[in-house]
């Protein structure tokens, strides 16, 4: 069953097990005095229902969606949202242009290739637009007349890539929270786009140094040192001696997803090495 998890005042994470993948998938809501902002929406409509219900509990002006990339499990249960309250409060859906081009032209064969084998992960799963994208990043303001934060409170998003080419975050400053995607996973990130991971490792040492908290897709809300290992982790990566997919390099306490995903990190960025 999924749980809400209130991690700190008016942030909830919602989790659910990633079912034939052996790890977890979350997302996050964070209520800004009436304005609500989801970031991701699961695979399937079903598995946003328990935030639906407490959306349903609050006095909510206009909800926004950010997808932080445009994988499956991660952008494909909006529906659930308009099922509710038909479109009532206005929704937004907010992505990097990358993922609105990605949805547009390649999700659908996604979903099939991912109903043949686990067909629940995305029952009456449905690719909704974004109708707002950017570029590089985007800042969005949130009004709380009724909160310590006078001025209201931002919520950065910042494009990162190295996981996706569309990959990026949520940072909210007045909270030192970082809502981080697939760019944070507890014990490693996987890398798809090994030309980012400078980037990448660069964006994760320097918010190590001003969160508080940092919320993973694909992992528990934890302090900021897990920043530091994934940063170490992609840093260590880049620099082995590629000739074989040696996981003797890695902890060998993995759990055979993350030996797994270590295993395809190294092949990846030995094939761009020697390209």
């Amino acid at each position: 069953m999924g749980k809400i998890e209130e991690v700190c005042r008016n942030l909830y994470c919602l989790t659910w097990p990633l079912e034939g993948y052996g790890v977890s998938v979350s997302s996050t809501l964070i209520k800004f005095s009436h304005h609500v902002v989801i970031v991701d929406t699961f695979s399937a409509p079903h598995y946003l229902q328990p935030f639906v219900q407490l959306i349903n509990e609050l006095e909510v002006r206009d909800i926004w969606v950010v997808y932080t990339h445009s994988d499956w499990d991660h952008c494909l249960g909006t529906r659930a949202l308009w099922d509710a309250g038909g479109g009532s409060p206005h929704i937004n859906i907010v992505s990097h242009d990358l993922t609105r081009s990605y949805l547009k032209t390649h999700n659908a064969d996604d979903i099939e290739s991912i109903r043949e084998v686990h067909p629940e992960l995305v029952r009456n799963a449905e690719v909704l637009l974004p109708s707002i994208t950017f570029r590089d990043g985007m800042v969005l303001h949130f009004d709380e007349p009724n909160s310590r934060f006078k001025d209201g409170t931002s919520l950065e998003i910042i494009h990162v890539g190295g996981h996706t080419k569309d990959s990026i975050a949520c940072y909210i400053p007045n909270y030192r929270v970082l809502v981080a995607g697939d760019l944070v996973e507890d014990p490693i990130p996987m890398v798809g786009e090994p030309s980012e991971v400078i980037k990448w490792t660069e964006f994760l040492e320097f918010y190590a140094s001003c969160t508080d908290l940092v919320i993973p897709s694909h992992g528990r809300p934890q302090g900021p040192e897990i920043l530091k290992r994934n940063a170490m982790y992609l840093e260590e990566l880049m620099n082995l001696p590629f000739i074989s997919s040696d996981v003797e390099t890695c902890d060998s306490g993995l759990l055979q997803p993350y030996l797994d995903t270590h295993k395809h990190n190294i092949e990846i960025v030995r094939r761009w090495k020697e390209y």
